[in-house]
This record gives structure tokens, C-alpha cells and sequence, in this order.
């Protein structure tokens, strides 16, 4: 799904691209709106079990509540956040509903990358973009798992428009 984000000016650091430039550059273009109507058509009126992943905590709280209000309010509890500095027991709470289908889709900023084991998950929406080849695995990897009547995963990149990620490295599907 294209956005009105461009990666040119975002430096790299470790491998990866800056999380500050990415940020700014996120909020700056209408990445929130595009990954929240994405979710909404693709994912939540359909049925689907997703994770969403951001590029920082205060991206994720945005990106939730703009999600939360498409939403009627018996629905806005489906959709739930978490960060590393969400508390364990609230932690495992999300992780559980998700598990059993009562909550349909986590926002969550580097908290479910590697050892999480949500097999139910059949939707990736990737709002971190990243040009390191294992962390983009770990990501999509989330909706691979096998499960019941599960066919495939929808992975959804959240891309810039201008087509110019591929010479920045950007990791897509």
C-alpha cells in the first residue's frame, strides 16, 4: 500500500534506518490514515488477525487511537497496544484475547518480533520499514504460522509512493 513518505533522506545506522528520521518522516506524510484505512478494509471488516508494527511507541499509541475511532465503540476493544513498557499481566491479557480471537489486532512497536508464537495471526501490516533482511523475516514470519482453516497471510507494506525504496534497501514482500 503506497504512502506519502519518502526514505531519501533517512540515514542508516547499524544496518537499519535511523528510528528518529523514521519517525519524523512517518508522521510527516499520511502513513497513519493509509495504514489505518488498510486495516479497517482489509483486515477488521473481514474478520482477519493482525499485527501491526511500528516504527516507535508514540506511532503505535497514534496509529491505535486513529484505528479506535473508525471504529463503533462496542468494536474499539479489539483493536489493543503493546510496547515494552506495557506491564506483564496486560502483556500476557492482549496476547491471550488475541490467541482467542477476541482481540483482533495488535499495535505494537518491537515487542512481537522474534519468539512470539501466535499462530491465529493471519495478517501482517508492516508500518517499520526496514532494510534489515532478518528483522523484516521475524516480522512477517508472525503470520506463518499454521492453524486451522488458515490458508495463507496477508502481509500489507506500508510503502512510499514514489517508488524509490528498492534503491534505499527497503525490505518488502
Amino acid at each position: 500500500v503506497g504512502a506519502n513518505y519518502d526514505l531519501k533522506k533517512v540515514s542508516k545506522t547499524a544496518g537499519d534506518f535511523s528510528i528518529a528520521q523514521l519517525e519524523e518522516v512517518l508522521e510527516n506524510g499520511d502513513c497513519i490514515p493509509v495504514a489505518a484505512k488498510a486495516y479497517i478494509e482489509n483486515c477488521h471488516n473481514k474478520g482477519r488477525h493482525t499485527l501491526i508494527y511500528c516504527v516507535t511507541k508514540k506511532f503505535s499509541r497514534v496509529l491505535l487511537n486513529t484505528i479506535r475511532n473508525l471504529l463503533p465503540d462496542e468494536e474499539k476493544d479489539t483493536v489493543q497496544m503493546v510496547d515494552g513498557e506495557t506491564p506483564d499481566e496486560i502483556r500476557k491479557d492482549v496476547l491471550t484475547r488475541f490467541s482467542e480471537g477476541s482481540v483482533r489486532c495488535i499495535v505494537n512497536c518491537m515487542v512481537l518480533t522474534e519468539g512470539t508464537d501466535l499462530p491465529i495471526c493471519d495478517t501482517i501490516i508492516n508500518l517499520r520499514p526496514t532494510c534489515n533482511d532478518s528483522l523484516y523475516q521475524q516480522m512477517a514470519g508472525r503470520g506463518t504460522r499454521l492453524y486451522d482453516n488458515k490458508d495463507y497471510c496477508l502481509l500489507i507494506d506500508i510503502v512510499p509512493e514514489d517508488g524509490n525504496s528498492a534503491s534505499r534497501g527497503l525490505c518488502t514482500a
